[in-house]
């Protein structure tokens, strides 16, 4: 009773997370917490697995795709290369090497004046060339490799209020894609700019400028893009808004 006692007093005196303990016992606790919080997390996301079958591919080694649509698909994952790559299986592997070797060629430190700043994602580049043809290309930089698909923001979003709020999509690869998209000259004349950056910005520019500036800006229609497809794939009411 008496190690018991001191450690009561020792715990409340410190209001420590964990009452004083050995070292391998401690270690035990830890590694329970742990397992309890990724089943919490797991638990939270099946329904949205469920509802959505094509982010159980995000689990597993990566050699299973499924099919949106529901079923397998013949295809696998191109090593070396962007994750959400695949081929044909069917695909031999000087075909595959090809798409490597054309990955590798793409990568924007590759090409003189073409390096991305430490905290950029991806840049698009157009120049016209003497035929009078634009050419026009996106350099994706190591930052967009660090972001979160849409697939895990579902998952990890538990309630409808943290689904619907435009706040949580501002860094995701497909708001990445989609604003660099947006650039390219033959989607949309003028050619959209940078004015204005995520949802809060952009409902300012839009309030503050008018259409004169809202409509050249790349991010307004990823935005509205964004909130159209997630509108589309959540069923709810009302797209998705800003709640601060």
């Amino acid at each position: 009773m008496t190690f018991d006692g001191l450690a009561i007093y020792l715990h409340q005196t410190f209001k420590s997370k964990y009452p004083p303990t050995t070292e391998e016992h401690l270690e035990f606790l830890k590694k329970e917490e742990e397992a309890e919080h990724d089943k919490q997390m797991m638990d939270a996301a099946e329904p949205l697995l469920q509802m959505f079958p094509q982010f159980l591919a995000l689990e597993g080694d990566g050699d299973r795709i499924v099919d949106p649509m529901g079923g397998e698909l013949p295809l696998r994952p191109v090593v070396g290369v962007y994750p959400a790559t695949y081929i044909e299986a069917a695909c031999t592997k000087s075909e595959e090497a090809t798409l490597t070797y054309a990955w590798e060629d793409a990568k924007g430190h590759k090409i003189p004046g073409f390096d991305c700043d430490n905290d950029a994602k991806a840049g698009s580049y157009s120049r016209r060339v003497s035929t009078g043809i634009t050419i026009q290309q996106t350099a994706f930089c190591l930052g967009f490799f660090l972001e979160e698909r849409i697939g895990q923001k579902f998952a990890f979003l538990r309630d409808s209020e943290g689904r619907l709020n435009m706040d949580n999509y501002q860094d995701n690869t497909a708001r990445t894609i989609i604003h660099e998209a947006y650039k390219y000259d033959f989607i949309g004349l003028p050619q959209a700019i940078d004015g204005a950056y995520g949802a809060e910005d952009v409902y300012k520019l839009a309030r503050v400028a008018g259409t004169e500036l809202e409509f050249v800006n790349s991010d307004s229609y990823t935005i509205d893009a964004l909130s159209i497809y997630l509108h589309q794939i959540l069923q709810s009411d009302r797209p998705p808004y800003r709640l601060t």
